[in-house]
């Protein structure tokens, strides 16, 4: 939702001579959402941030992937457990790393 629209429904809820309950329930929108955004509006700063990581929690990095595979390829050791279906294994801890479907 825009800055501007989150500042139509500020002042629209803050007009109404209804309980601000009330009309937060009719506009189908959270208390909770309504009351951060006017503390962030009070504060100057009602835009929406970008929030979250670039890269998901459970993904590795392009570069760790290529660390992992350069090891994986140049290892002999055989035992391995599929960690992902990318095309890549790691064994266990004590046991050094290997790429399952190596091209």
């Amino acid at each position: 939702m825009s800055t501007k629209e989150k500042s139509e429904i500020i002042a629209l809820v803050t007009g109404f001579e209804l309980p601000c309950r009330r009309v937060l329930a009719q506009l189908r929108l959270p208390r909770s959402t309504y009351y951060r955004w006017l503390k962030r509006q009070t504060e100057g700063r009602l835009e929406d941030r970008k929030g979250g990581l670039s890269l998901p929690w459970n993904k590795i990095s392009p570069e760790e992937e290529t660390r992992i595979l350069t090891e994986a390829r140049a290892s002999s050791n055989t035992i391995t457990t599929v960690v992902t279906t990318k095309g890549w294994a790691m064994s266990h801890p004590m046991m050094s790393i290997q790429a399952n479907n190596m091209k």
